[in-house]
């Protein structure tokens, strides 16, 4: 006896596969069926029942949502520091449609198929606010592959190294002007540290990042990982800060216990945390080497006959 099943919604039957069974005297030919839109069967209809080897279908079948092939995640953005830790240089490589946003003037070289321009990220107020409140550039550069294996080669403005923050949700407070970096899915704005931070001359206002991605930051000098333990404070220099996570306690203090202790020991402000938590610091303090320069700089005053009262006095 030949029994022909009959067509299920969004399958085409394949005559020419066909698949005899035996059950007792009777004999069954099965189609072999052609999924339509990758869908899969469930194998439910592997029990014997009334003399047939499975049970015929009945209207509606449910079809599951899985799919044969299921869209992989994008891999991830591929990066190299180079000549660390001293001149460190970042290698990026971008896939097709892949954006990295930079610091304006980080911009060492790059394919030519790569797409630059400026923008606003979030809007006029918050490009302003990064601008006067943290000494960062009013636009960001926006890199843009329109090719897999796009090069891309950035350095920061200070000589020293690079260090990468994986967000995955969490917020980094960085120094202004640490920021070299990042991809487009991470957010930065400014954070208010505090009117302490007025004082110490080192500003009131840092980089506050969030998101999911990487962040690129970079130092003047190398790069000190610190781990801080749970109920552990920790005291670091305001300009010797890279950045921190924003979970962790800190508060901005004063170093010594008077007036005379701060200028004697040329100490002013520092930041004081509290963990668990993980901080990085930079080597060197730019702030302190412009001020190591400055009486080269004006080197060529003294050479023009101002006198010694002139360069006591500032003349």
């Amino acid at each position: 006896m030949e029994v022909a099943l009959p067509l299920l919604p969004g399958v085409v039957p394949r005559p020419s596969a066909t698949l005899g069974m035996t059950a007792g005297r009777s004999r069954v030919a099965t189609p072999q069926y052609a999924l339509q839109q990758s869908v899969l069967l469930p194998n439910r209809y592997a029990n014997t029942s009334k003399g047939f080897p499975f049970p015929l279908p009945t209207y509606p079948l449910p079809l599951p949502n899985a799919t044969l092939c299921p869209t992989l995640p994008s891999s991830p953005m591929q990066y190299e520091i180079l000549m660390r830790p001293s001149y460190s240089a970042l290698r990026c490589v971008l896939d097709t449609g892949e954006e990295l946003r930079t610091e304006t003037g980080a911009m060492l070289a790059m394919d030519n198929t790569a797409k630059i321009e400026g923008k606003m990220e979030g809007g006029a107020w918050k490009a302003i606010k990064r601008t006067i409140l943290t000494s960062e550039s009013f636009f960001l550069t926006t890199v843009r592959a329109t090719r897999p294996q796009t090069e891309v080669y950035l350095a920061p403005r200070a000589v020293g190294d690079i260090e990468i923050l994986e967000l995955r949700g969490e917020e980094y407070i960085m120094q202004g002007g640490s920021f070299l970096a990042s991809e487009k899915t991470v957010d930065s704005d400014a954070h208010f540290t505090g009117w302490k931070g007025f004082v110490s001359g080192e500003g009131i206002f840092m980089i506050k990042v969030k998101g999911t991605g990487k962040v690129f930051a970079s130092s003047f000098g190398g790069i000190i990982k610190k781990e801080i333990a749970p109920r552990e404070t920790f005291v670091v220099d305001n300009g010797h800060i890279v950045a921190f996570p924003a979970s962790i306690k800190y508060n901005i203090q004063k170093v010594g216990d008077s007036i005379f202790s701060m200028v004697s020991t040329g100490e002013g402000l520092a930041c004081v945390f509290e963990g668990p938590g993980t901080i990085y610091m930079q080597s060197r303090n730019l702030r302190t080497f412009a001020e190591t320069l400055n009486p080269f700089l004006r080197a060529p005053e003294r050479s023009q006959g101002k006198g010694i009262l002139g360069q006591i006095f500032g003349g």
